[in-house]
């Protein structure tokens, strides 16, 4: 039971850091340059948040949003109309 929490733990160290992981590889190693290589480690992180932890996709800012939502507060859009400018 605890060597199986213990693998578990390991394989979502590992799942963590692997976006960055990617990042470096591609801007390091391979020499690709930022904007191929930041889409694909985006739709990386994307996809582990989604299918490994079970972040829900509602309430987040997507490609060509205007508005950028945060689960835990109110949005830019929503303090700039309140108030009228940012604090």
């Amino acid at each position: 039971m605890i060597t199986q929490h213990i693998m578990n733990s390991v394989a979502l160290s590992f799942l963590a850091i692997l976006p960055i992981a990617a990042v470096a590889l591609l801007l390091v190693v391979m020499r690709w340059p930022a904007r191929r290589t930041m889409p694909i480690t985006y739709l990386l992180a994307a996809a582990l948040g989604l299918f490994v932890w079970q972040v829900p996709p509602t309430g987040y800012s997507g490609f060509g949003s205007t508005h950028f939502y945060c689960s835990y507060g109110p949005s830019i859009h929503q303090l700039w109309r309140r108030n009228g400018r940012l604090r």
